[in-house]
């Protein structure tokens, strides 16, 4: 815990820095902004990649549905082969089975690998004759589909009829020897069209598919939009039979930084509000901060001068609480009075004062301490600590004008022994004289003669000799 004297000198040192304090709110409410703003882009980033997610999901589980149609497809048309190698109602049952599964475009029986049958005939009759072990578009992708003697989709792949489509090649094996293969090809715009990618796109995102060639080990794009998303914010799924890839993007990839600019610049804006209000708020403190510093170094710099002076006067000082304690008392004062400074101390005015004069001290002090007086001067006795009489001029003033107990009086005592001394010589001498006149024995009388040393004046003669002045 900080002590308050510690935590004081810290509030005021903020205070008359209040530059910096407005400063530091600005820093700090910035930090927050930041960590506000960067809480924000991850949010908005997970809710994109969430939303996403959840679209390429859809996406995947149409394309599988698919991608199952064409192959219940496939293994339906495989079952027609009958034990001599012969399909039977090939054209029929194709018929029924693209009636039925809208998602299948074209079905095709390869004996071989050669495509002997196809349905519909018309529109494909050109893919005929083609041997997709020998044609090297076709081949690796038929190799790995026999190889792992399941369904391998190819593509999606230009077709020899015309068009791009997805081809899944079921192999068909008769008493173990390999027959050749059925098939069931799903064009690039009803893939596109049953995957929900048409009704999914919108202003914010779009989706393209991707494959890489077998042939040449490029990635080929094959939906419209093929500039470069490298750098955009995107998402993909891999369909595994085919080994490709459908991907979503984001149009805007600065979308979230455009949803996250307003609060940024809104907590931007506070943080400089808030730095200049309180920058604002405390240069009035700090400003009467600095005003009370400087009062105080005059009040301090008035007490050591007060202080000199109370201890270098000529005169002596003694400050008097109104209860007769003393306070303070300086050297002058101990001079005057003989004592030492903690001898006086520990002792009332009262000790010091002629017994004749304690009574008149007090009724004055009383008048001061009661509001009737302000101040007062008289002349009053103390006693040496030889024990001689001490006369003084005394000046008392009380340090506040009000009749508060806690008022004290300074005390301004200059020492006129000397002069009463003299005053009583002379007043001694004087009553001699008058005693001598009176009582002598011869004739003595007193005369004014201030009259002709006017007239003397007035003729200019005063200075003159007797003769210059019985010759005028």
């Amino acid at each position: 815990m900080i002590p308050n004297s510690r935590l004081s000198k810290i509030v005021s040192w903020f205070i008359i820095n209040y530059r910096f304090s407005g400063f530091l709110a600005f820093l700090l409410l910035m930090v927050i902004v930041s960590y506000g703003t960067w809480q924000r882009l991850e949010i908005l980033h997970q809710n994109d990649h969430t939303e996403m997610s959840a679209i390429l999901s859809s996406v995947k589980q149409n394309v599988e549905q698919t991608m199952k149609n064409c192959y219940t497809s496939a293994l339906t048309l495989a079952l027609t082969v009958n034990d001599d190698g012969i399909p039977e109602d090939f054209e029929g049952i194709s018929k029924k089975l693209i009636d039925t599964s809208p998602n299948i475009d074209i079905l095709q029986l390869l004996p071989g690998g050669t495509i002997k049958y196809i349905y519909p005939y018309e529109e494909n009759k050109s893919a005929l004759n083609l041997n997709i072990l020998t044609y090297k578009l076709t081949r690796k992708d038929a190799l790995l589909s026999l190889q792992k003697k399941k369904m391998y989709f190819s593509g999606p792949t230009a077709l020899k009829q015309g068009g791009i489509g997805l081809v899944g090649r079921l192999p068909i094996f008769k008493d173990g020897k390999f027959w050749g293969f059925s098939g069931g090809i799903v064009k690039l715009q009803t893939l596109v069209k049953l995957s929900g990618i048409n009704t999914m796109s919108s202003s914010k995102y779009y989706f393209q598919i991707s494959k890489v060639n077998l042939q040449t080990g490029k990635t080929e794009f094959f939906l419209p939009n093929k500039k470069d998303f490298s750098k955009a914010h995107f998402d993909y799924i891999t369909i595994n039979d085919g080994n490709w890839k459908i991907y979503i993007i984001s149009k805007n990839p600065y979308w979230i930084l455009s949803e996250t600019f307003p609060f940024a610049l809104l907590g931007l804006v506070i943080a400089i509000s808030s730095g200049f209000f309180v920058a604002n708020m405390l240069r009035k403190p700090s400003e009467l901060q600095i005003l009370v510093d400087n009062q105080a170094d005059k009040i301090l710099t008035a007490k050591l001068e007060f202080n000199t002076l109370f201890e270098q006067s000529s005169v002596g000082i003694m400050n008097v609480d109104l209860q007769g304690n003393l306070i303070a008392v300086n050297k002058q004062l101990c001079k005057i009075l003989g004592y030492e400074p903690e001898e006086i101390k520990a002792k009332k005015f009262t000790y010091f004062t002629h017994p004749d004069d304690i009574e008149q001290n007090l009724a004055k002090l009383d008048e001061i301490k009661r509001g009737v007086i302000k101040d007062y001067s008289t002349e009053k006795r103390y006693l040496h600590k030889n024990g001689n009489v001490i006369w003084a001029n005394i000046h008392v003033y009380p340090l506040k004008n009000t009749a508060s107990e806690n008022v004290s009086c300074v005390t301004i005592i200059e020492d006129i022994t000397e002069k009463k001394e003299s005053e009583e010589k002379i007043q001694k001498s004087e009553i001699r004289f008058k005693s001598l006149f009176d009582d002598s024995p011869v004739a003595l009388w007193e005369e004014d003669f201030s009259s002709v040393r006017k007239y003397l004046e007035s003729l200019g003669l005063l200075e003159k000799n007797s003769y210059e002045v019985t010759s005028f």
